[in-house]
Order: structure tokens, then C-alpha cells, then sequence
């Protein structure tokens, strides 16, 4: 097997092989012809970019796979997409390309994960082979995405604090009891994860929380809730494109069943809507699946499923979730 980066003058001739091989593979995966061209005129529009690798895979009798990863903001290396030329072989292509990848992430990349997004809804270039990625060591964790129309605030009501619970804003000397309440609330979904893993969670949230407090977004949008001088909720927005999305929902277990939940996520909707809701704009949410509570709120408000998705991660140091 020969494993080829493509350079930047190689960019060119790798995009019509590509070309050629999506337009008689992505048919087979109930691609339509307008989904094909979308696909493709996504990926030629991409620079070529210093932080990602463009590799086309030669496999043994011609077969080649065509694979684009990249190194995003989280410091993650992100399979994009793995590509093979000869549907009767796609097992085999997959499987060998993704061996490969993988030793080439361990012994040269800077980042600790391999991440690929598999997404579950017809037409998908990926969900064929999932099945594949448990066996070569992936963690495969089911998300989703929902949306609503802003119109959603004029249906619902705003529960009523009790006198002993009060709403408060983001200010910057609070951060590390906001990180304190994330970690502690969080932990409810942590209970078989590693200790590695744990201590990985809770610095991505410090990096997280540290990062959103310099956003407009976030800060202009954040809401949480105080009990006897502790903070005991919070969640705030971001805006990306024309969603507006609820991050970061946590409230501390020893409060559940009060509506407190229900509080936050409406009154972050209506801080975006105030802040950002230009008319093309809608709410958007991404949660774990297996997030029972979180999903009884969210159909309650009125979201609707949008997109349903399983991040299958590879761990370089073997910590798994």
C-alpha cells in the first residue's frame, strides 16, 4: 500500500480523480445528482490548507482511496471523508485506509484524537462503514441535532424561580465556579469513564468556558442560576451562521424535577433572539442521544430532529470513553 500526501501542486489533479470517483460511487449511496455536484463543489472550494492532509491511498490491483483530514480548533484531526474507488472493495479499501491513517496519526500528528462525524440519514457517504470502526478501536458516541423557529417563545412560558433561586449573568471573576459547576454536573454522564478521560473532559471545559468568555455571543447571551450564594445552573448561546445554539446546558443533580432546566434553555433563547434574532435565523441544539433528560426538555419546547450523527473518536494514548 502506498500512502501519498498530496502536495499543493497536486491539488489540482487529485480534486478531478476525486471527482471522477464520487460521481460513480455516491450514486450506489443514494446520492442524487444535485446532492453529488453539492458535495463535491463543498470540497473544491476548500483551500489547500497548512493544517490538514489530502492523502490518496494506493491499495493493492488499482484500488485507491481518496482521504481528507484535517487539524481543527479543538485540536483534533478530523477524517472529513474516506472515499473508495471500487464499491465491490469497499470494506477492504476502508478498513486499509483507515489502518494507515491511523498509524500515520499516531506516529507524526499533534493531536490526541481521530474523529470522524457519521451521519445516520439517507444519503450518507460514511454510515455504510461504521460498523467497521469499533473493531479498529473507535469510541462511538450517538448525537443528534435539533432545531426550532423562533417562534417557538410565543407557545412556551417561563417557569417562576422560587424565592431562594435567582438568575444571574456572566461575570469574569466567577469563571472557575462556573468550570466548578460544569464538572460537577457533568459527572452524572461520566461514571464508567476512565480517569484519563475524565481529567481530558475537564480541561476541554476549562479551555471551553476560558475561551467563551471573550465571545459577544456567549457573554451577551449567558444565563445562570444562583442558590445561598453558589451557582447551581448555567448555559449560554453561540451563533453560528443563522443558528442560534444552546451550549453548554448543566445543572447540578440535587436540583432536577424544579423546571430549573426548562428556565435556562427558554431564557437563553430569548437573550439570542433579542441579541441576534435577525428572521433568517433559527434555534439550534446538538446533545448525546443517550441524554434522556435533555432530549424529554427539548421536544417539550418544540425542537425537531435535524440531523442524527455518531462521533466515532480513535484515542492516541488508548483512553476511551
Amino acid at each position: 500500500m502506498n500512502f501519498l500526501k498530496v502536495e499543493k501542486t497536486e491539488y489540482s489533479d487529485y480534486m478531478h480523480k476525486f471527482k471522477e470517483t464520487a460521481y460513480e460511487i455516491f450514486p450506489i449511496l443514494s446520492f442524487q445528482p444535485h446532492e453529488i455536484d453539492a458535495f463535491i463543489n463543498f470540497h473544491q472550494k476548500l483551500p489547500y490548507n497548512d493544517n490538514e492532509t489530502i492523502y490518496l491511498i494506493e491499495i493493492e490491483n488499482n484500488k485507491i482511496a481518496f482521504c481528507r483530514s484535517l487539524i481543527n480548533n479543538y485540536g483534533k484531526q478530523s477524517i472529513q471523508y474516506i472515499i473508495p474507488s471500487l464499491w465491490s472493495s469497499r470494506y477492504q479499501i476502508i478498513k486499509a485506509a483507515i489502518e494507515q491513517i491511523k498509524t500515520e496519526f499516531i506516529q507524526v500528528s499533534p493531536a490526541n484524537e481521530l474523529v470522524m462525524t457519521i451521519n445516520e440519514k439517507v444519503p450518507s457517504h460514511n454510515a455504510y462503514y461504521a460498523g467497521l470502526l469499533p473493531e479498529l478501536n473507535f469510541d462511538m458516541q450517538p448525537r443528534l441535532t435539533m432545531t426550532a423557529s423562533q417562534n417557538i417563545l410565543e407557545t412556551i412560558e417561563l417557569p417562576q424561580l422560587s424565592k431562594n433561586i435567582h438568575e444571574i449573568s456572566f461575570v469574569k471573576n466567577r469563571l472557575s465556579e462556573f468550570i466548578d459547576l460544569y464538572n460537577k454536573a457533568y459527572a452524572v454522564h461520566e461514571g464508567e469513564f476512565t480517569s484519563e478521560k475524565i481529567e481530558q473532559l475537564r480541561e476541554f471545559r476549562r479551555w471551553q468556558l476560558t475561551n467563551a468568555q471573550d465571545q459577544e455571543d456567549a457573554v451577551k447571551t449567558w444565563v445562570g442560576l444562583e442558590y445561598d450564594g453558589r451557582i447551581i445552573g448555567s448555559c449560554y448561546g453561540r451563533i453560528w451562521g443563522n443558528e442560534m445554539s444552546i451550549e453548554e446546558l448543566a445543572l447540578l443533580p440535587e436540583f432536577y424535577g424544579n423546571g430549573l432546566g426548562r428556565f435556562l434553555a427558554i431564557r437563553c433563547m430569548y437573550k439570542l433572539k433579542s441579541h441576534f434574532g435577525e428572521p433568517s435565523k433559527y434555534f439550534f441544539i446538538g446533545t448525546n442521544r443517550t441524554y434522556q433528560r435533555a432530549l424529554r426538555l427539548y421536544y417539550s419546547l418544540g425542537f425537531k430532529i435535524d440531523l442524527v450523527q455518531t462521533y466515532a473518536t480513535f484515542f492516541k494514548n488508548g483512553t476511551s470513553i
